[in-house]
């Protein structure tokens, strides 16, 4: 569904997710393992070194040859913290794994590009009784409720676990079973199950779960109502973060007061297609007495449901705010709102104004840009023109931590002059995605992209009417040998596939 296919543009990221071990190196032609960390080294052979614990598996493409990585694990049964996500990992590592690393304490095979499946992940959970955190999202569906009854056996010592996307194999079956026998659980990610998970599942982690500190249960389908959420209030004093969407007007301001009422310590708020089931009233409790509140994310909650009203209300209650996203909210949140936030929240690292219908204009954010130095995400997609040179400009001059910028769709108001000063004054950047600019952004401007931003990730140039060319794409493929998607096309022909092999082997390229 259509909250589904935002979440996966742009995965949220929620207060208190962990990072994970450092990026892999390969070692001798064999099994790819961890950059040295104090304490750790890349091989257990040399039993004058410390043992390995922490090993990062390289993404796709890259192979892992099943007896030289099944020999590397076995080498290593100290091993703690396995980051496998993106890679080729495969049941028949994971068995491996559990048959020789019975320590493990953390494992994350999300979005894997290999084969994992219940018989893999179960056999772990079973093996290894002290693990803490597991991600198995994007598992295309081959993760079920059979894992979730071998964690509930196996790991109740478990804190973080994150089952979201896989395709609705996880059930109120698993989520209850896990709920009553994992206590500890302070992370519980049921993102996008399509409707599988409902009040009684939700019911059980409000009863079990009572140290609970974030929780998601978008993409219910109307299966989750106020019912699950107001015992989530009642059951998890300690929730931090909350994340509800596609409730289909199931969850009301009923539900948001009362988290807001028994959830003091709540830090964060993503609502997503909401139908107009919260309004303002939801967000004035939650600024009245969430004092520490500081990431509010609002996409599609109902036309007219959520107005300058409760951003205001937000920015005087709440001045810790880092994080807010007004994406579509139909036009009712203005100026008024965002220059509030520019005042009184100088910590401000993140805002998406996109979809806002012209009502947020360059007034506003540019004061943001002056105020939040700290500013890292900018999203003004879709702002009818409303945002221009004048305030990208200013970025540059203002923001050197800006990671992400996304000017799309701007009507050719965002120019070479403003993407050229976003590309001496923000190094860090990491995402530019210009598409649709109305043939206003050219080679200039790309170009000194990938002279002034090496760290570049993700570029977007469909779109530009032709103006960007290989000249300048070649560029950003010599000098941002990070970058890990360039979508190209549609450019009229100016952007051929003579471009794509200058591009890491690791990069996706469309053209």
């Amino acid at each position: 569904n259509s909250f589904c296919t935002l979440l996966e543009r742009s995965p949220s990221q929620g207060v208190g997710r962990q990072p994970m071990p450092p990026k892999a190196k390969k070692h001798r032609n064999e099994a790819p393992v961890v950059e040295e960390r104090a304490g750790n080294t890349t091989s257990g052979a040399d039993a004058d070194t410390p043992a390995m614990t922490e090993w990062r598996v390289p993404a796709a493409p890259a192979k892992l040859p099943l007896r030289a990585t099944v020999s590397f694990v076995e080498a290593n049964p100290q091993l703690t913290s396995i980051d496998a996500s993106g890679s080729n990992i495969s049941d028949a590592i994971l068995t491996a794994v559990a048959r020789s690393c019975r320590g493990l304490r953390r494992l994350d095979v999300s979005n894997p590009a290999g084969r994992v499946t219940d018989h893999g992940v179960s056999a772990l959970a079973e093996a290894c009784p002290g693990l803490l955190h597991l991600n198995v999202s994007r598992t295309k569906g081959k993760v079920t409720d059979a894992t979730m009854l071998a964690i509930a056996r196996s790991c109740r010592q478990l804190q973080h676990l994150d089952v979201s996307w896989t395709n609705g194999k996880i059930t109120d079956t698993g989520v209850e079973a896990v709920a009553e026998a994992c206590p500890a659980l302070t992370y519980f990610d049921l993102g996008c199950l399509h409707g599988k998970v409902t009040d009684e599942g939700v019911c059980a982690i409000a009863k079990g779960c009572r140290s609970l500190r974030y929780l998601d249960v978008s993409g219910a389908h109307g299966n989750v109502t106020d019912v699950a959420l107001t015992a989530v209030a009642a059951g998890c004093p300690t929730l931090e973060h909350l994340i509800v969407g596609g409730t289909n007007g199931a969850v009301t301001n009923a539900a948001i007061c009362a988290v807001a009422d028994r959830c003091p310590k709540l830090r964060g708020l993503e609502v997503f297609d909401a139908l107009g089931g919260i309004t303002d009233a939801a967000l004035e409790a939650i600024a009245s007495k969430c004092s520490n509140f500081e990431s509010l994310k609002l996409t599609r909650v109902g036309d007219g449901a959520v107005t300058d009203a409760a951003v205001l209300a937000i920015a005087r209650g709440c001045p810790k705010l880092r994080k807010l996203g007004i994406h579509d909210t139909g036009g009712t949140i203005t100026d008024a709102a965002v220059s509030a936030v520019a005042t009184q929240c100088p910590g401000l690292e993140y805002l998406d104004v996109s979809h806002t219908k012209g009502a947020v204009t360059d007034a506003s954010v540019r004061l943001v840009v002056r105020n939040c130095r700290s500013l890292q995400h900018l999203d003004v997609t879709m702002t009818l023109g409303a945002i221009t040179d004048g305030t990208i400009v200013e970025v540059g001059s203002h923001c050197p931590a800006l990671r992400h910028l996304s000017v799309n769709y701007t009507e050719g108001k965002v120019t070479d002059l403003g993407i050229g000063a976003v590309a001496r004054g923000c190094p860090e950047l990491r995402f530019l995605d210009v598409t649709e600019t109305k043939g206003a952004i050219t080679d200039e401007s790309i170009r000194a992209v990938a002279l002034g931003c090496p760290k570049l990730e993700v570029l977007e140039v469909g779109g530009t009417e032709g103006k960007v060319t290989d000249r300048s794409i070649a560029e950003v493929a010599r000098r941002c040998r990070g970058l890990k998607r360039a979508m190209l096309a549609p450019t009229e022909g100016a952007v051929t596939a003579a471009v794509k092999p200058l591009f890491c082997e690791s990069c996706s390229v469309f053209v």
